[in-house]
């Protein structure tokens, strides 16, 4: 939306000049402070999606702490990483017909690896 706002003044304001004026109107105007949700944030979703016990989401809380130190997981949304923390936690504790209903909660898509005998 704020590329076609660009276009349409011409060119005089920036895709991220319009969405730092649109942040600035909403804190001042109608206080509200627009923040991007966390992996702690969409983990809250998965969790009760997931139906995990207090053990399996300070696990997962655990899994998802982790992901802060490597750098790599910043490139993944959020919520990818969020889901990757309860589908690990999960795995470590259950099989992986649980883990279905957190995917088709997310949207994300689950790929089951088959490893190959040989």
């Amino acid at each position: 939306m704020a590329e076609y706002l660009a276009i349409a003044f011409g060119g005089r304001y920036s895709k991220d000049n319009l969405i730092r004026m649109e942040q600035r109107l909403l804190a001042e105007a109608f206080k509200l402070d627009v923040a991007i949700p966390t992996r702690l944030d969409f983990l809250s979703f998965f969790v009760t999606a997931g139906s995990l016990s207090n053990k399996e989401k300070s696990f997962a809380e655990y899994m998802i702490e982790l992901s802060y130190i490597d750098f790599n997981f910043n490139y993944f949304a959020s919520s990818q990483v969020s889901a990757a923390a309860v589908h690990l936690t999960l795995q470590v504790r259950f099989s992986i017909h649980r883990t279905i209903s957190i995917f088709l909660f997310s949207g994300l898509q689950l790929f089951v690896v088959i490893e190959a005998s040989g």
